[in-house]
């Protein structure tokens, strides 16, 4: 599925598709300016999720444009990334940065007394906040969204979204 900023993507795939992982694709952001992004699962209350939690890993990389390659040094736009926070500097290519981030998430399901943290009828929506990057206008990105459980299959997720403000 393709996401675009503003908008919340949900793949309609099995769960079991989690293992091999969930791939949104950003075209082109709008703007320069920070990007919060945000996790999100849908459980489902027909089918049980036998785990408190889910830990997942969601892969970024994201092809960044140099700012007016022409007139400046690929150097130059690699200090202005670093610059900006990023958590490592982009390697650079022939008229683009590459961006590379791994996050780690473990995104609790339900307290420890067993209540679901989510409210729904039929499905739970949750949000789970990952970190905020300052991206240029024109960035593309192709982000993944995997489970690391011990389980192959994990039951009881219907779908995996991301959201992009």
């Amino acid at each position: 599925p393709r996401s675009t900023p503003g908008r919340t993507s949900f793949p309609t795939r099995r769960s079991s598709d989690l293992e091999t992982g969930y791939v949104f694709t950003v075209d082109s952001l709008p703007a320069t300016q920070d990007y919060p992004l945000s996790v999100m699962l849908r459980k489902s209350s027909d089918k049980a999720y036998p785990f408190r939690s889910i830990t997942l890993v969601v892969h970024q990389r994201w092809t960044l444009p140099v700012p007016d390659a022409a007139a400046q040094a690929r150097a130059d736009a690699r200090r202005h990334f670093t610059a900006i926070g990023q958590p490592r500097p982009p390697r650079c290519m022939r008229d683009s940065l590459l961006m590379v981030r791994n996050d780690t998430l473990v995104a609790d399901l339900s307290a420890d007394d067993g209540e679901l943290r989510a409210h729904g009828i039929s499905l739970h929506p949750y949000t789970f906040p990952l970190a905020t990057l300052r991206l240029p206008k024109g960035a593309k990105g192709r982000i993944t969204v995997r489970h690391l459980m011990q389980r192959e299959i994990i039951t009881g997720i219907e779908s995996v979204g991301l959201s992009i403000p």
